[in-house]
């Protein structure tokens, strides 16, 4: 499964691999308006203080995506790992460390991507049984 044609067309002409084999299920794409949004209050019992946690699953909920599963994953993570005081969501920005540091990244984010991807597909590319 891959998250755009594209993505397909690179995977299956790096590694040989026939395009029939693969399933293009989109990814959403996040926006800073999203984010700005997050930060709203929301009105809704559903999400009152004493309200059990709320998941909202963003996109197509096709098979693949095995909601049911993402669901039971999450309750089970929170069983056992839940540590009320644990930060939600982080974003990165080197800003700070580039003006108190001196300090700036050396490879772009998308670069990044890059490599890690080349290392996966370097690791399959040696598994005949993950093909």
């Amino acid at each position: 499964m891959t998250v755009s044609h594209g993505i397909t067309d690179s995977t299956a002409e790096i590694m040989g691999i026939s395009r029939s084999r693969f399933h293009v299920i989109y990814n959403p794409v996040v926006r800073l308006e999203l984010f700005t949004k997050a930060r709203e209050t929301l009105d809704h019992p559903w999400f009152g203080s004493n309200q059990p946690p709320v998941v909202l699953a963003v996109g197509n909920l096709s098979p693949w995506k095995d909601f049911g599963l993402l669901l039971k994953a999450f309750s089970l993570v929170r069983e056992e790992y839940f540590r009320p005081l644990d930060v939600q969501l982080l974003v990165g920005d080197a800003t700070k460390a580039e003006k108190v540091l001196g300090w700036k990244p050396t490879i772009r984010f998308d670069r990044l991507v890059d490599m890690m991807v080349d290392h996966d597909l370097s690791v399959v590319k040696g598994c005949e049984s993950c093909l």
